[in-house]
């Protein structure tokens, strides 16, 4: 059985209201191979400033919610349900590339097949999140959905870009052509 993570992460935005994120934790194991090419990738001081402290995938982010009890029985509900979710249809995050995103963010870009996947759930769960009477912020809806793991709030050099993808060739390379992160187990966790 896959266990899965999904994050809480609750961010005040004005007095009243709160922001949820909902988002996929992967493994510590996965953790480790993402340092491991990060260090490949020799970044300088400031860029390490920028690190993800824990990389993720966000599945969808709702904003203005009036309250922090109310986040929390709208993460808990909407973590049930994709728990069934994964449960059903788990699946891994294979990797294509380290890439820039956004024009502000390097990221793990997904494989087609992991990225159609992730557009699936992410549509299941904003039509659930829907029914809840909410809505994903502009940049989750499944029409604007981008899957990825974000790595660094910033982008690097084309040099490192290259370095660290050369690194994630020669695991792939023991893989069997793959390289994979599993998603773990279940928590949350509030920011304000």
């Amino acid at each position: 059985m896959i266990k899965t993570l999904l994050t809480l992460a609750m961010m005040t935005s004005s007095a009243l209201a709160v922001n949820l994120a909902i988002k996929l934790e992967l493994t510590e194991n996965a953790k480790k191979v993402i340092n491991s090419i990060l260090d490949k990738g020799t970044l300088d001081e400031t860029t390490k400033k920028k690190l993800v402290k824990t990389p993720h995938i966000t599945i969808g982010y709702i904003e203005n919610i009036d309250s922090e009890k109310t986040a929390k029985k709208i993460f808990n509900s909407a973590k049930n349900f994709l728990e069934k979710e994964l449960e059903e249809n788990s699946f891994d995050y294979y990797v294509e590339e380290m890439a820039i995103k956004f024009d502000s963010h390097t990221v793990l870009a997904p494989t087609k097949n992991t990225e159609k996947n992730l557009k699936k759930l992410n549509g299941k769960l904003e039509e659930y999140v829907n029914n809840l009477g909410y809505k994903f912020n502009k940049f989750t809806t499944n029409d604007n959905y981008t899957p990825h793991i974000t790595l660094i709030n910033g982008t690097v050099g084309p040099n490192r870009l290259k370095s660290m993808n050369k690194e994630i060739d020669k695991i792939k390379e023991k893989k069997n052509g793959n390289l994979f992160f599993k998603i773990d187990s279940i928590g949350s966790g509030i920011k304000k």
